[in-house]
Parts: C-alpha cells; structure tokens; sequence
C-alpha cells in the first residue's frame, strides 16, 4: 500500500462515494452527448471543462501495479487544476488529491495549494521541487509512506451533468489524452487521445440510476477504468500488463 485508509474525519475529504464507470466507444459520443443533453441538466457553473492532472507514483510504479494486478483497495496522487473548453486557465487554484478505492467506493482527501495553475502547468516533470511535494503539502498522516515522483500529466474534456431527482453527478470524458510525461519515467507522449471515452455515476448508489437505463444503446459497458493506467498501456505498448 502506498499509504494508511485516509481517516473519516480528515477535512476536505469525500468518504464512501460511489463511483461507476463505463467504457463508451468514441465513434458513440457524439449521440451519446446529444441523449445527455435530452434527459440530464448541464453543471450550471461549468458544463464543460479541461481537467489537468499530474499523476505522481513510485519509481517502481506501485499505484499502477495496484490496478494491474486488480487489488480491492487502490491509491492515486495527483495534482488537478482546471481549464475552460479551449484550455485557458480558470480562475481557481490546484488541488492536491489522494484519492483511495474500495471497489467502487472512493475516499478523496482534497486541499487547495499554495501555487498557480500557470506555473504548474510548465513547471518540467523532473523538477526535484515535485519530489516532495505532498509531503509538504498535505498532513503527515496522509503522506506517503514511500517516496513517489511525478510521471505524466494527462488531460481530457469534461462535461458535466446533474438532475432534480437524482443526488448524483454524472460526467462524461472525452479526448483523454498525456501532453508530457517525466522522460526518466516514461517515453514522450504521441499527444493522441485513448481509444474510448468514459461516462462516471458519482453519489450514494451502488447500482447503475433508472435514468441511465439506455446506455447499452450507445454501447457503454461499465468497467473499473483507470485513466492514468490505461495512460501508461498507451505509452509502453510492449508492457506485459497491456
């Protein structure tokens, strides 16, 4: 385990939300958005939005291996800050995140931090400033147990939805794609997107919400998806877990 289960009374921190994925064919998503439009209401702040995510991990990549070897309990690392459609950055801080699963019950331990978006975003992955990072920046009974690195930085476009009758967000990921990687981790990225889309259920339920019912129509099949692992599949073709 890359760390302790993160305390319930930890502040900023989500406990035991439920988080379904599923796998959507990108040759669907333009009729899949367009059903979303009809029965689901646009995030009346931000509908849609460029997520930025730098995915920190062990020189022995012990967070990917956790996905790999499917263990019940995973953890991921990760700076996040956000940016609007066409990637301009939007006026609110990064966000240092754990973010440990249960199957599909999600923990996320979740602080602003001390520094823009701006120089995160060209800060190079190797710089010895992100070595220890969440040791700095997190409480030392969250920090990581083992030393971890950043590895890739991964962007993707979000569109994000609700509904009156439904506690739940629903989200659907488009154009899921690595702008930089760490070069003494990983290759450069080819800056092409992953194959496939993913659309995530988030809030109290276990079981996929009847206003869902028609996603078999689009050919969305739910998974335990992994971004940054299937990331790294798309770099390293020749790894002996793609």
């Amino acid at each position: 385990m890359l760390s302790k289960f993160l305390p319930l009374s930890t502040p900023l921190q989500q406990a035991g939300e439920q988080e379904l994925k599923f796998h959507l064919p990108k040759t669907a998503t333009p009729s899949f958005l367009s059903w979303l439009n009809s029965v689901l209401d646009n995030h009346s702040d931000y509908p849609v939005t460029t997520i930025c995510s730098i995915y920190f991990d062990t020189s022995d990549g012990a967070s990917m291996l956790e996905k790999a070897n499917s263990y019940y309990s995973k953890t991921k690392y990760r700076i996040r800050w956000y940016a609007d459609a066409q990637g301009n950055l939007l006026p609110s801080p990064p966000y240092l995140e754990i973010k440990q699963k249960q199957g599909s019950a999600r923990h996320k331990y979740r602080a602003p931090l001390p520094i823009s978006a701006a120089e995160l975003s060209v800060r190079p992955l190797d710089d010895h400033g992100f070595f220890d990072f969440f040791r700095r920046h997190c409480p030392s009974d969250l920090a990581p147990e083992t030393p971890i690195r950043p590895v890739l930085e991964l962007r993707y476009l979000r569109h994000r939805y609700g509904h009156p009758l439904f506690p739940s967000a629903f989200c659907l990921d488009s154009e899921i794609r690595c702008v930089r990687t760490n070069p003494a981790a990983l290759p450069a990225p080819s800056g092409l997107p992953l194959d496939h889309d993913v659309f995530e259920q988030k809030g109290g339920s276990a079981d996929v919400l009847p206003i869902l019912r028609a996603l078999p129509r689009f050919g969305a099949r739910r998974m335990a998806i992994s971004k940054y692992f299937l990331t790294l599949l798309q770099l390293q073709p020749d790894s002996p877990y793609a």
